[in-house]
């Protein structure tokens, strides 16, 4: 189904298989409608649903509990957690360029020790006390309230300060 847009340059083509369903629209901050071009240089763009909230520090950033260099930090631990912790396997070398910014092909074992070397590194800035709210926010994707939020904030912004981020 074709539906042309307000410019008439471009034809909008909606594919519902890639669509969001309502139920889903309205769950964890909805969903951003994107268009893309169908084949290079077409004029012809397909709609599709994009999440706004992936993952909880998503969520903690859309709250304004946290900013920008503390959700960089954050997402940096969370990739070496996945790693380390999980043994969780990227196909292309975006997780090696989260953690060692220079995106070098790794073996599992040279990945799984640069993994290691950022959650350790991470452990040693953040207290003891703060160190479970990182682990189950930015590791194990848990969902924390306002209460909690002060702790997360304390925590990633000693991070961000430690990796120079921001």
């Amino acid at each position: 189904m074709s539906k042309r847009c307000t410019s008439p340059s471009f034809i909008v083509k909606k594919n519902y298989s890639i669509l969001a369903t309502p139920e889903r629209q309205k769950k964890n901050g909805g969903v951003v409608r994107e268009y893309e071009p169908e084949t290079p240089n077409s004029r012809v763009m397909v709609v599709h649903h994009k999440a706004r909230v992936e993952c909880q520090l998503d969520r903690c950033l859309r709250m304004s509990w946290i900013d920008k260099p503390e959700y960089e930090a954050g997402i940096k631990f969370r990739s070496a957690f996945m790693i380390y912790a999980e043994g969780v396997r990227g196909k292309d070398s975006t997780q090696a360029l989260m953690i060692d910014g220079r995106g070098c092909a790794m073996t599992d074992a040279e990945r799984r020790d640069r993994a290691k070397h950022v959650v350790d590194d991470a452990y040693s800035v953040v207290c003891p006390l703060d160190r479970s709210i990182l682990r189950r926010v930015c590791g194990f994707d848990e969902r924390i309230f306002k209460e909690e939020s002060h702790k997360l904030h304390r925590s990633l912004d000693a991070l961000a300060r430690h990796w120079k981020i921001g």
